[in-house]
């Protein structure tokens, strides 16, 4: 996953780049996903990459908050 935050203006003619963040399937239904099509597959944007503090455990991987997209 790639995020990228704000970028901060460097030229008063232009405004900030925005943030950018990948788009992901995620497996939401393990019987229907076979591998080939969207069956299964849910669609959504990551919105924040975060770690927690230890004291709510260990986590050998970064977080994500994603926003999921309704299906049609």
């Amino acid at each position: 996953l790639n995020g990228l935050p704000v970028i901060p203006l460097k030229d008063a003619r232009k405004g900030p780049a925005p943030a950018h963040f990948d788009m992901v399937l995620v497996i939401e239904d393990e019987d229907r996903y076979t591998g080939e099509g969207m069956s299964g597959l849910r669609i959504g944007e990551v919105m924040v990459i975060f770690d927690l503090p230890s004291r709510f455990g260990h986590f050998p991987h970064p977080l994500v908050y994603i926003h999921w997209f309704q299906p049609l």
